[in-house]
């Protein structure tokens, strides 16, 4: 198993988790808000650590960030909502699952048609598109211009918690 394919299964799990707990079937989450999720998480890593929480590329796909390796994810679950668990018998280092359960409260209420949209509202996603063409549909997303994004977005954020934990490169 690829690590971004625990990161993934550690967000699934962590999407059924919230999902019971709320009682809200909108924390389940499909492959594209998965993919949403782990870009949220990578730009997170990326501003807190200055280092990837992945080496997969990030693309622009027209339904924004999507990233390369989940092809066995996508192709055990197709679209629909993931609603049961993994077998899984691997940790996640601490200060990972620290960011991933922070995306996952902080975005896994959302649709996935809200999620999409959000995340194509991202400076770094609307950059990539512009080199769009036939031949090339789906541009990668440059990880040092996510991270300045990222950095650039909590600083401009009101929300304490995601100050919280960007603080580090402030330290």
């Amino acid at each position: 198993m690829t690590e971004i394919e625990k990161l993934a299964i550690y967000i699934i799990h962590k999407s059924i988790d919230l999902a019971n707990e709320k009682n809200d079937d909108q924390y389940y989450c499909d492959i594209y808000k998965l993919h949403k999720l782990l870009y949220y998480s990578q730009g997170i890593h990326l501003a807190r650590y200055c280092v990837p929480l992945f080496r997969e590329k990030i693309e622009a796909w027209d339904c924004g960030p999507i990233i390369e390796g989940l092809v066995r994810i996508k192709h055990h679950y197709g679209y629909d909502p993931i609603t049961k668990y993994v077998k899984s018998d691997f940790t996640i280092p601490h200060y990972q699952r620290e960011i991933l359960n922070y995306v996952v409260n902080r975005y896994g209420h959302l649709t996935r048609e809200e999620i999409v949209n959000l995340s194509k509202e991202d400076q770094t996603w609307i950059d990539a598109r512009k080199y769009s063409c036939p031949l090339y549909p789906n541009p990668q997303m440059n990880i040092s211009r996510i991270n300045a994004n990222f950095v650039e977005s909590m600083r401009e954020s009101d929300d304490e918690q995601y100050k919280k934990y960007l603080s580090i490169i402030y330290r």
